[in-house]
């Protein structure tokens, strides 16, 4: 009797186990369907296109690139670029455009 009620009992457990790991399941798959949606509207704002451009800008920035902003244009040039000038003028420049950009700054 008391091995019989044991076994009932264990049995129940697993049910209910069973009936709440398929709601969690369902939850799950309905946070992932809004995850997706939410994640494709932000994708099309213009608000991330920008925080790209920004990350884009910081990572560059941090390689050692050049930005030259003239008017309203920003221009990315790479450091290696740079640096690969005709007539070792390559370094020079890269310590002219740190110069200029530390007295902007100030």
């Amino acid at each position: 009797m008391r091995i019989e009620s044991r076994r009932q009992a264990i049995l129940d457990r697993t049910d209910s186990l069973e009936r709440d790991a398929v709601r969690i399941l369902s939850e799950l798959d309905n946070l992932d369907k809004k995850c997706i949606e939410i994640g494709e509207k932000v994708r099309e704002s213009s608000v991330s296109k920008e925080i790209r451009v920004l990350r884009e800008r910081v990572q560059a920035r941090d390689r050692g690139d050049v930005f030259i902003r003239i008017v309203s244009r920003t221009y990315r040039i790479d450091r290696d670029i740079i640096k690969a000038m005709p007539f070792g003028i390559g370094s020079p420049l890269i310590a002219y455009f740190k110069i200029i950009e530390s007295l902007r700054k100030k």
